[in-house]
Formats: structure tokens, sequence, C-alpha cells
């Protein structure tokens, strides 16, 4: 008898403790959901990305993607209809979206993967008249293994940061139609598997520099529409495989 009642106590115990954890997780996570309606309601969509879980994307591709949102006023980007075609709005809130989902990817993005079980890269950037308005960020450099950035179309100003020249695996690379302006960044030079140069209709000045000779697989470059002034560097004679238009 006084076994059994021993018993019984562990067994009381044992439930009481199996209480005390489920209730202090859940706790927790009522905790986790409280901060997200805070800094939701403060921050609007766009939570700094320091509060948010980017699965297995590097976080400083989320951050890249998050400074891009902000500087070109992307709560009022144009996005494309219908979503299920084209992908879903951003949105940096908690809890945080998988960018690179298989059901609600993001749209103008393309993955490596989708981001759950493996590591992945962001590996294009396709924001074409979606309206972007402002600069283009420093930290638009950390996208290691990006091929394709394409941001034609839309009022991006102010100069191509230096941190371009940090994009190694880009291919495609097309800002044209915007108001940029300045030098070209000498940094471009190392970007150089350049298929497509495009930058045409913008404010770009200054000559045109002979390391755009730098790129050995360079098909397409166009430059027209420009304030480019001087001569036509002799490197451009090197590229065997270009076809260019300066204007």
């Amino acid at each position: 008898m006084l076994r059994d009642w021993r018993n019984l106590m562990l067994l009381s115990q044992t439930n009481y403790n199996t209480f005390l954890i489920h209730s202090k997780m859940f706790s927790y996570h009522c905790i986790l959901v409280l901060v997200g309606i805070i800094l939701n309601h403060c921050w609007g969509s766009t939570v700094p990305p320091q509060f948010l879980s980017t699965n297995t994307l590097p976080s400083v591709e989320y951050e890249g993607l998050y400074d891009l949102y902000n500087s070109t006023n992307g709560p009022h980007w144009t996005w494309k209809q219908p979503y299920t075609t084209y992908g879903y709005p951003w949105k940096f809130v908690i809890p945080s979206e998988n960018p690179c989902s298989t059901t609600n990817p993001w749209q103008g993005l393309t993955c490596s993967t989708s981001c759950l079980s493996k590591p992945c890269y962001i590996l294009s950037i396709d924001l074409s008249n979606v309206t972007l308005v402002g600069s283009l960020p420093n930290s638009i450099g950390g996208f290691s293994s990006l091929t394709y950035l394409k941001l034609p179309n839309n009022y991006l100003t102010s100069t191509i940061p230096n941190s371009i020249g940090n994009l190694t695996a880009l291919t495609h690379l097309d800002l044209s139609t915007n108001k940029l302006n300045g030098y070209l960044p000498s940094s471009m030079q190392h970007v150089i598997k350049l298929q497509e140069l495009n930058l045409h209709f913008n404010n770009f000045t200054g000559g045109i520099p002979n390391w755009m000779g730098s790129f050995p697989d360079l098909v397409t470059l166009n430059l027209e529409s420009n304030e480019l002034r001087g001569t036509i560097p002799p490197s451009l004679g090197l590229l065997k495989k270009l076809g260019f238009s300066i204007g």
C-alpha cells in the first residue's frame, strides 16, 4: 500500500513538471508573438533584420534585400499580379517570411533552393518597372552568388555603389532607364563574368574607362543616352564577342 502511494506521488510530480515545461514554452511563444506584434506596429512592414530568422539564407543577403527595399521606397513598389504567377510582395515581418519559399516566393527573386533544409543563395534579382525610387544601398554587393541584377525602368538616383565590384558571379547587369549619375565605379572591373552591361538612359558622366575591356565574355554593352565624353578606349576592340551601342 505504501509503495503504491509513493508511485502515485512520483507520477503526480512528473505530470506537474511536464505541465511546468509546457507552460513555460507556451509563455515564451506568447512573448515572441507579442514582440512581433509590437515591432510590426512600430516599424510597419519593415522590421529590422536583426530581429528576424532567415532560415538558411545568409544574413548578409537577407539584410541586402531589406536595405534595397527601404532605400528605394519599398512600401510603394508596384507589384505585378497575379501573385500566384509573378510571386508575392516582400514583407519583413515577425514571424519572418522565407523569400525563397516554394509556396509563397517573393516576387523578382530566384534562389538556389527553397532555403528549408540546406544553405541557399539569391541567384537573380529582377525588379524591372516596379517603381523603385531612391538609391542603391552599399549592401547590394553582399550577394555572393548573384548572376542577374535587373532594375531597369525605375527611378534610381545617385551613383552606383563601389560594392558592385563584389558581385563576382554576376553575368547580367541592367540598370537602364533610371536617373543614375556620376562616374562608373572602377570596382566594376572585378565583375569579369559579365555578358550583358546595360546602362543606357541615365546621367552617367566622365569618359568610357579603359577597364571596360576587362570582360572577356561581354556580348552586349549599351551606354547610349548618357553624358559620357571622350574616345572609345582601345581595350574594347579586344572583346571578340562584343556588340555595343554607345550613343
